[in-house]
């Protein structure tokens, strides 16, 4: 480090500590992996309570730990866009706040409406049984004695109309 000058050096205790943090929570994904294995091996991975709630609890690990590696990098490369070309204060925008606030606005109606057209297709792909797709009743015997499952996604057993 001594060998940038002081105005060139990123500040290291953010890049150092989210670093580790970044390592720390990937190691504990991969015991949580490991202890899933484990637990489904002796067949009580979904009947132990206490380990579906840690599950739930470590639901936002993932995205904590790729926020923690993104500090890492943006941190750890200042005051640097491009080493060596490009400062982060050349690096500047030179729209004005109003125009970058309407650009993001719009962006998030956008993506806001493709959300919303994707669940509907998902709904209607997913809410139709096979008694309302088989209209015809021969067709809906014909699938009975098949012993095609009524609802696919659910964990009921399909032998029981």
């Amino acid at each position: 480090m001594e060998q940038w000058a002081e105005d060139e050096r990123p500040y290291v205790p953010l890049v150092f500590y989210a670093f580790r943090l970044m390592v720390y929570l990937g190691f504990t994904m991969l015991g949580l992996v490991a202890l899933s294995l484990w637990m489904r091996k002796r067949k009580q991975l979904y009947e132990s309570r206490w380990f579906l709630i840690l599950m739930m609890l470590a639901t936002p690990i993932g995205v904590v730990a790729i926020e923690a590696g993104w500090v890492t990098t943006e941190a750890g490369r200042q005051p640097w866009i491009i080493y060596g070309l490009l400062r982060t204060a050349d690096g500047v925008s030179p729209f004005s706040v109003a125009t970058l606030v309407t650009s993001l606005v719009g962006l998030w109606g956008i993506y806001t409406l493709i959300f919303f057209i994707g669940a509907y297709f998902f709904v209607k792909l997913v809410r139709p049984t096979p008694e309302s797709i088989l209209s015809d009743k021969e067709d809906y015997d014909e699938a009975r004695e098949q012993n095609l499952p009524r609802h696919p996604f659910s964990r009921r057993s399909h032998r029981n109309p």
